[in-house]
C-alpha cells in the first residue's frame, strides 16, 4: 500500500469520524436540551436553571459538568425550600465561553458573580462539586461581600502533581488538537465513559441516565475544549487559592467521602481543614465522588446547617 493510499483512507475515516461526531452533537442537543434561561455576562451567555423560592443557593458542577449534574440529582429537592439554581460553567453545558481568554478558576467565579449581580439576587449558598469546589473559593476569595457560605461537595482544591492527562493536553496542540476534538473524541469517549463514571461514583453504581446526559454534552468538540483548557490552567489557581486559604472569612462547610478516588479527603478536605479554622466537615464512610446523587440527604443538611449559620452570622 503506497503513502498516498494510505493517507486517502486516513483522510476518509477522519472525514467519516467528523461527520459521526456532528451527528452525535445533534442528537445530544436535541436529546438534553437547554433546561433553564439565559443571563448575560460582558457580553456572554451563561445558562441557569432556577427552581423554587427563598434564599438563593447556587450549585456550581465540576468537569466535564453542566446543570445535569444537579437536576438530575438534587436541585427538585433543594427547591422545595431554596430558590436552587444550577449555571452551566462558561463553555459547559449551553453556556457561551469568551475567545478573547484562557479561562482560569477565578474567571469562572467571576462570570458566576457576575450572573448573581445581573440576576438581583442576594448573596447566596454556594454549593461547589468537585472543581466547581475551587471555583466556589475563588468566589469567596474575590466576593466575599456577594456571598453567604461556601459548601464544598467532594471539593478537588490541592494542585495535582505531574502533567496533565494526554486528553486535556492534546487539544491544544496546533492542527493535531483540531482533528482531536472534531473526529476522535467522540468515538473515545464512547469506549471509556463506563469505566470514568464507575470510578467517579465508586463504591456506588453510577445512574445511567446521568452517563448518558453528561458524556453526550461533555463529549461536544466545544465542550471538551473547554474542560481541556480548564483542566490545563487549574493548577496556577488551585496554588493561587492554596497560598489565599487566610483570606477566606465566609462559613465554610466540607462534605467528603473517605472512599472518593478522584479527591481523596487527605489530599483536599483535610487540607482546608489545616488552614481554614472556621470550616466544618463531615466525613461521609463508603461515599465516593458524587454525594449528591448518593447521600443527597447530608447534602441538604449542610445547606440548611450553612443558611442557618449564616443567617445568624
Amino acid at each position: 500500500m503506497t503513502l498516498l493510499t494510505i493517507g486517502f483512507t486516513l483522510g476518509l475515516i477522519l472525514f467519516y469520524l467528523k461527520f459521526y461526531t456532528a451527528r452525535k452533537v445533534t442528537e445530544a442537543e436535541r436529546k438534553y436540551p437547554p433546561l433553564g434561561k439565559f443571563v448575560t455576562v460582558d457580553g456572554i451567555r451563561l445558562h441557569y436553571v432556577s427552581k423554587g423560592e427563598g434564599r438563593p443557593v447556587v450549585f456550581i458542577h465540576g468537569s466535564f459538568g453542566s446543570a445535569y449534574d444537579f437536576t438530575l440529582s438534587i436541585l427538585d429537592r433543594a427547591a422545595e425550600k431554596y430558590r436552587a439554581i444550577a449555571f452551566d460553567r462558561p463553555g459547559h453545558g449551553y453556556s457561551q465561553r469568551p475567545s478573547h481568554m484562557s479561562m482560569s478558576l477565578f474567571d469562572h467565579a467571576r462570570y458566576i458573580r457576575g450572573a448573581v449581580k445581573a440576576l438581583g439576587l442576594e448573596p447566596p449558598i454556594l454549593v461547589g462539586h468537585s472543581i466547581g469546589g475551587a471555583v466556589a473559593l475563588a468566589y469567596a476569595l474575590d466576593y466575599a461581600e456577594d456571598a453567604a457560605g461556601v459548601v464544598l461537595l467532594s471539593g478537588y482544591v490541592t494542585p495535582f502533581k505531574g502533567p496533565c492527562n494526554p486528553i486535556h493536553s492534546i487539544p491544544a496542540i496546533p492542527l493535531i488538537g483540531k482533528v482531536y476534538l472534531a473526529a476522535l473524541v467522540r468515538p473515545l469517549g464512547n469506549r471509556i465513559k463506563q469505566a470514568i463514571a464507575k470510578k467517579v461514583f465508586s463504591p456506588y453504581e453510577p445512574p445511567q441516565a446521568y452517563i448518558d446526559a453528561a458524556a453526550a454534552l461533555a463529549m461536544r468538540p466545544l465542550h471538551f475544549a473547554a474542560n481541556a483548557e480548564d483542566i490545563r490552567n487549574l493548577c496556577d489557581g488551585l496554588r493561587i487559592i492554596n497560598t489565599s486559604y487566610g483570606r477566606i472569612d465566609l462559613p465554610l462547610t466540607i462534605l467528603t467521602g473517605d472512599a472518593d478516588l478522584i479527591a481523596p479527603r487527605a489530599n483536599h478536605a483535610d487540607k482546608i481543614m489545616a488552614a481554614v479554622p472556621q470550616a466544618r466537615v463531615t466525613v461521609l464512610p463508603g461515599t465516593g465522588h458524587q454525594p449528591a446523587f448518593t447521600h443527597p440527604d447530608q447534602v441538604l443538611k449542610a445547606i440548611d446547617h450553612m443558611a442557618q449559620l449564616s443567617q445568624t452570622g
